[in-house]
C-alpha cells in the first residue's frame, strides 16, 4: 500500500464517518452529502491508497483488515485538524442551525437569530423534526435547533438546554 503525501481531509472524514456508521446512507446524511458522493470519495481514497477499506454487499458494509488498521490513525489526523481549525477560528466557527422544516417560520426565526448574534455565522439546514434534531444535538453534530420543545420525549428533553424564542400559533 502506497500512501500519498497529501490526502484531502474531506476524504479522511468520509472514511471515518462511514467506518463509524457502517452504512453509507447514514454516513452521507451525517456529512450532509449525497450517498453517491460519499461512495465516490471512498473509492477515490481507496485508489489513492491502493487498498480496499470496506467490504460492501447489498446487505452490509464492513471494514477490511486495512480499514481496521488505518482507522485509528485517520481519527488522530482528524482530531488534530479539528484542534487546528478551532485554534485558528478563535471561537468563530459557524453554528449549524436546524429549523426542523422549511415551513416552520424559518425565515423569521433565522433572520432574528442572525440579528441577535451578529458575530456568528449561522448555517441553516432542515431536519425531519425536532426529535431527529435533538438526537443530532445530543451526539454533538448539531449546535442549535428551533422547534416545539414540549413535544419531545422527557428523556430527550432532559439532555438539552432550551430557551423560549417565541410563541407560534399551532392552528
Amino acid at each position: 500500500m502506497a500512501i500519498p503525501r497529501d490526502v484531502d481531509p474531506r476524504l479522511l472524514r468520509a472514511f471515518a464517518t462511514a467506518a463509524e456508521e457502517l452504512h453509507f446512507t447514514r454516513a452521507a446524511a451525517r456529512l450532509y452529502v449525497a450517498q453517491q458522493a460519499l461512495s465516490r470519495d471512498i473509492r477515490r481514497l481507496e485508489r489513492a491508497w491502493g487498498t480496499d477499506l470496506f467490504v460492501r454487499t447489498t446487505r452490509q458494509v464492513t471494514l477490511t483488515a486495512d480499514g481496521e488498521r488505518l482507522l485509528p490513525y485517520v481519527r488522530r489526523v482528524l482530531a488534530a485538524q479539528d484542534e487546528l481549525l478551532a485554534a485558528c477560528a478563535n471561537g468563530t466557527s459557524p453554528l449549524l442551525v436546524d429549523l426542523n422544516s422549511e415551513g416552520l417560520i424559518s425565515g423569521r426565526v433565522l433572520a432574528r437569530a442572525r440579528e441577535l448574534a451578529p458575530g456568528h455565522e449561522l448555517m441553516a439546514r432542515f431536519e425531519s423534526g425536532l426529535t431527529g434534531a435533538a438526537a443530532e444535538m445530543l451526539a454533538g453534530r448539531l449546535d442549535v435547533s428551533f422547534g416545539y420543545f414540549g413535544g419531545l420525549a422527557p428523556a430527550l428533553r432532559s439532555g438539552l438546554r432550551h430557551r423560549l424564542v417565541r410563541y407560534e400559533a399551532m392552528a
